[in-house]
């Protein structure tokens, strides 16, 4: 998605963001897991990537605490207007939002972190490489890198054509990816992940649809 169009979409959807999500709320497990996953602690900082309305936000803050940082970095103002009230609702005092684009983040964001994560953000990043580059350079040697995103909209097994139809239904409406474009073919997520991270591990999910994908920086390297 280009940016102009990704910027425009967003900004009309943001109000009711949170609303429209509800329909896939069974996925905040899945949210929680990635958080889970990417190994962070009491007092540590994390970078949310494309962090929308903030809908992590609360499990990160389970993780890390009063003591911790939360940086969550979004392109779209009207969708960190949305997470600012939400931080200003849970009283968080450690939250920072950065606008701004994914593959900038080592610019634009004051690291270094312990961890970082992206949830349905990256597949609609053009330069998604530069975005997963940036994201690895801001990690502490033994930071992990987590991304849950979408592979394809085309559903395998059983439910694969009435949930494939669900699916494009959802990503022409609401933004989410391309229907018309197969990120399993043209985004080889694991190979670009491992450029830049060791022990990358991936997995599919959701009848092939989304998958999740991490990586740690080396503990060799210097922060």
């Amino acid at each position: 998605m280009e940016p102009r169009s990704m910027l425009d979409r967003y900004t009309r959807l943001a109000p009711d963001y949170d609303r429209m999500m509800s329909f896939w709320a069974p996925l905040d497990r899945w949210r929680r897991r990635a958080v889970a996953e990417t190994n962070i602690g009491q007092g540590d900082t994390i970078l949310d990537i494309g962090c929308g309305t903030g809908k992590n936000f609360p499990f990160i803050e389970e993780r890390i605490g009063p003591g911790g940082r939360l940086i969550g970095l979004d392109y779209t103002p009207a969708m960190l207007e949305q997470a600012a009230r939400r931080v200003e609702k849970e009283r968080w005092e450690n939250v920072e939002l950065v606008e701004g684009r994914a593959e900038e983040a080592n610019r634009i964001v004051k690291g270094p972190v312990d961890g970082a994560m992206s949830w349905c953000c990256l597949s609609i990043v053009p330069e998604w490489e530069q975005a997963i580059a940036a994201t690895a350079s801001l990690l502490r040697p033994g930071g992990r890198f987590t991304v849950y995103d979408m592979r394809t909209t085309k559903a395998s097994g059983l439910l694969g054509w009435p949930l494939t139809r669900v699916i494009e239904w959802w990503v022409n409406h609401y933004g989410v990816g391309d229907v018309k474009v197969d990120y399993a073919v043209i985004r080889p997520w694991k190979a670009t992940m491992a450029k830049h991270l060791t022990n990358v591990t991936y997995e599919e999910m959701a009848f092939g649809t989304l998958f999740k994908c991490s990586g740690e920086r080396s503990a060799a390297e210097e922060s």
